[in-house]
């Protein structure tokens, strides 16, 4: 097949120079730019489906190279680069992903080996129980899809204990982190666990820079309401003084 594709390319690259007089003399015999033409797309589609048989990467890389005159050289590609792509996953490494993003910009499987990168540097960027790692992550790769799942194990670990002050450490050290709202939860249900208008004072006294500061004096508000009872058309109601 190689030799057969070398003597149609010649005769290719003849045909062009050959002058008038001698092609007519010739296409009595079968020979013209037509069957030239047919030569070579019957040697690539033979090589072709050879190398399909043989399905390697270096195969389709040979393809690849000569027969760029092929219709079937985007095949040939795409064949090649799912191939490549098998062992990519094989290995399932953020290095194998981004050299295959990399040399591959335009192939099919592009979006799944980002998708792949993406989980493959989250996983071993980040020891889920080390907390400067998962710090790390989150400044390196700020768009991540991954970020809001490093984030959220962050607070995990800072908060286990289920103590106020790591509840307060951590809405100090990272302002920005999404579960800042829920730290405040937090503080908030254990230091009002038992409501009362003294309890709720001395949180507003404690934590004036509560988000929701206006909601804990609507409360305080509520429980300081001193209510009477009085009758209203044959009914007995409370009223607020």
């Amino acid at each position: 097949l190689d030799s057969a594709r070398v003597y149609a390319l010649k005769s290719e690259a003849a045909w062009i120079t050959t002058k008038v007089k001698t092609k007519e003399s010739i296409i009595g015999y079968g020979v013209d730019s037509l069957s030239i033409q047919l030569q070579l797309a019957t040697v690539a589609e033979k090589a072709l489906a050879f190398f399909m048989v043989k399905n390697t990467i270096e195969d389709y890389e040979y393809f690849i190279e000569n027969y760029t005159y092929s219709p079937l050289l985007s095949k040939a590609i795409n064949m090649r680069n799912e191939r490549i792509y098998v062992e990519v996953r094989n290995v399932n490494s953020s290095a194998a992903y981004k050299e295959f993003m990399n040399l591959y910009p335009r192939s099919a499987e592009y979006d799944d080996a980002k998708m792949r990168y993406d989980k493959a540097i989250f996983e071993e960027s980040v020891e889920l129980s080390d907390i400067e790692e998962i710090e790390l992550f989150i400044k390196e790769h700020p768009n991540s899809p991954y970020l809001s799942q490093a984030q959220d194990n962050l607070f995990k670990l800072c908060t286990r204990s289920g103590k106020i002050a790591d509840y307060r450490s951590f809405i100090k050290k990272y302002p920005l982190n999404p579960n800042v709202e829920a730290s405040w939860e937090k503080i908030y249900k254990i230091e009002t666990a038992r409501v009362s208008p003294e309890v709720l004072s001395d949180f507003l006294m404690v934590y004036p820079d509560y988000p929701l500061i206006e909601r804990v004096k609507e409360e305080l508000f509520n429980l300081l309401k001193v209510l009477i009872p009085a009758s209203l058309n044959s009914n007995w109601v409370f009223i607020d003084m």
